[in-house]
């Protein structure tokens, strides 16, 4: 999804949660919210007419109601503020797509500009990250009894929730490989998925848990986690982690999720 998309989407997101804080504000209510802090701790009063009347225990509805109040109009300032920014955008940026981004469409067009490496932020093309998903690489054959789990294209997989996590990023057409092998401080491992960024082109790594419930793999994991930071794979930037227990299993919904957050 470009800019432009991107925030015109915001923008409905936005418009439903003004509509919301609108039916929850009541414009009839008496006064306004007032606190302050002492040791740490909120002091509510009413200010009404010029005067405040503090307010106690057993004044938790007219708090509640203030409160619920105040919340409203502070947050309805801000969604205002930030469709007034996007709007402004979208009238600088126009109602079509940029120009620029329906040529980088054309092969003809990319090849040119692919020749030049410091142009980093140029998107992969489709076949560029066809290519890279099914060039060869050295893939993890340990325990390949254990690959009996039927993922995309053919690949097997370790766990349901893995395949479960190869279907989600086959169905948005973003290009990974399974269980490439990568090294950090002379130590190899086989991250579950190595990921294409389809936007930017840059690598991340998808590592699923599955038994955090059990303190030898949790000790692990860790220490997995402890190197992969040490080398520049930050959790919540180009790291992605999920997890699940016997008692709770992996969400798939919440797997699009992280899929429209991390790459769309």
């Amino acid at each position: 999804m470009d800019i432009y998309l991107s925030i015109v989407k915001r923008n409905e997101e936005l418009a439903v949660e003004r509509g919301r804080l609108k039916r929850l504000l009541k414009t009839n209510a008496e006064g306004k919210l007032g606190f302050y802090i002492v040791d740490g701790y909120p002091r509510f009063f009413k200010i009404e007419g010029g005067e405040r009347t503090y307010l106690g225990k057993s004044d938790d509805k007219m708090i509640r109601q203030l409160v619920i109040n105040d919340y409203c109009e502070r947050r309805l300032k801000e969604c205002e503020t930030e469709i007034a920014a996007n709007n402004a955008y979208l009238k600088a940026y126009g109602k079509r797509k940029e120009p620029l981004a329906l040529r980088l469409k054309y092969p003809q067009y990319r090849r040119y500009i692919e020749e030049y490496p410091e142009i980093t932020d140029l998107p992969p093309s489709y076949s560029k990250m066809q290519e890279w998903m099914y060039a060869p690489y050295e893939a993890n054959h340990e325990h390949a009894e254990n690959l009996r789990h039927h993922g995309p294209n053919g690949v097997y997989m370790r766990s349901k929730s893995e395949t479960g996590i190869a279907w989600a990023l086959s169905r948005h057409n973003i290009a990974y490989r399974y269980e490439c092998r990568l090294e950090l401080n002379n130590i190899v491992y086989y991250p579950d998925f190595t990921i294409l960024h389809p936007k930017t082109g840059k690598l991340f790594i998808w590592e699923h848990f599955g038994m955090i419930d059990r303190e030898g793999y949790r000790r692990s994991m860790l220490r997995k986690l402890d190197n992969y930071i040490k080398n520049g794979y930050y959790p919540g930037v180009n790291l992605i982690l999920t997890w699940e227990t016997d008692d709770h299993p992996l969400d798939l919904a919440y797997v699009d999720s992280l899929i429209n957050f991390y790459f769309m």
